[in-house]
């Protein structure tokens, strides 16, 4: 087995993050598209249930998979398209036979998730959709950075670039460690990682929004979703557009700098 998920109680506020990120784009495509397949990829899966943090909380913390099916639900939606990448062989076990068992409409893949989204951008064609005009979403919740180490561990970079140019209006959901992006920018000859501009800007989306970073149990996490379509705010539940006075400062806080090194 692999080790712990990246558990922590920074994870039950982060489900819920990705949850109403989630809904936002599903609801546009159900009450616009309702004929339309929403098209959904998670790159780093897990098992379907966060065990360590149900434990301390009393009750089911489920992971991002289903999340997602059920905020699926919950829109409406008529036609799903779901792709679950999980590397470790025993949650990629139990997120098929126990959490997704019942859904024809779901697929789980065990491998490295740079194997993901060629097989993702298949079952896309394989819809009949046009690449240019597919829509659904990208998960990738790395734990830490939008990185690719030496050992071809982590988010599948490269991969993602090419994804996103061919397929423009899928969005993307990033979540990533505040903690991590502040260290590495107090030492930025030591790694190797983009920025979170830099990372808005080779992903090609014209429209982002970013959460606020939110602090639970020593973690910090931004909630980021990008997109090629204008998007407002979406207050209520925290997110704000990255052009915002809201967003520009979160992006700041990663970064490692102060409020008054915002670009005006």
């Amino acid at each position: 087995m692999m080790p712990s998920q990246g558990q922590s109680l920074a994870t039950l506020d982060k489900i819920r993050g990705i949850g109403s990120a989630l809904s936002i784009g599903m609801s546009v495509v159900s009450k616009r598209l309702p004929f339309a397949t929403y098209h959904h990829a998670d790159t780093n899966a897990g098992s379907g249930m966060n065990d360590e943090v149900s434990s301390i909380v009393g009750e089911p913390v489920y992971g991002s998979p289903v999340v997602a099916v059920r905020a699926a639900e919950a829109a409406g939606l008529q036609r799903f398209n779901g792709l679950f990448c999980e590397i470790d062989a025993g949650r990629a076990k139990t997120l098929a036979t126990r959490h997704l068992a019942n859904r024809a409409d779901c697929k789980v893949l065990c491998g490295d998730n740079a194997e993901l989204l060629p097989v993702f951008a298949r079952s896309i064609r394989d819809y009949g959709d046009n690449p240019k005009y597919a829509v659904g979403s990208i998960m990738v919740d790395p734990n830490g950075w939008f990185r690719r180490n030496k050992n071809q561990v982590g988010v599948p970079v490269t991969e993602l670039i090419a994804f996103c140019a061919e397929f423009p209006r899928i969005d993307v959901v990033l979540n990533l460690n505040v903690r991590t992006y502040q260290l590495m920018a107090a030492e930025p000859e030591k790694y190797n990682a983009m920025p979170p501009r830099e990372i808005m800007a080779a992903l090609g989306k014209a429209h982002w929004l970013v959460s606020a970073p939110k602090s639970v149990g020593g973690d910090r996490f931004v909630l980021m979703i990008g997109r090629n379509f204008p998007t407002g705010d979406h207050k209520r539940i925290g997110l704000f557009r990255a052009d915002s006075e809201q967003g520009r400062l979160a992006l700041l806080v990663m970064e490692g700098k102060r409020q008054g090194q915002m670009d005006l």
